[in-house]
């Protein structure tokens, strides 16, 4: 029984963390909305996550959003 409570709690602590990590990928989407704008955000967005809304979308598609939309700033704003 306290293994079970154990378990439980250790699946509580990543759960949590991982809820953290994917608001922290949207966020960093709202940052990307702000300098590269909101219309070539949503559309890299509609090619990698489609219609589904940012906070159903799996880390994993969220993460290769971040990558793609890091690219583009890289595009638009390079280095001097």
């Amino acid at each position: 029984m306290e293994q079970q409570e154990a378990v439980q709690k250790i699946q509580t602590i990543i759960s949590r963390s991982n809820e953290t990590y994917k608001w922290n990928l949207i966020s960093k989407y709202a940052i990307a909305q702000s300098e590269i704008g909101i219309e070539l955000t949503c559309e890299i967005k509609d090619k990698i996550i489609g219609t589904t809304p940012l906070d159903d979308a799996p880390v994993e598609k969220l993460e290769r959003l971040i990558n793609k939309l890091r690219k583009e700033y890289v595009k638009l704003h390079p280095k001097r």
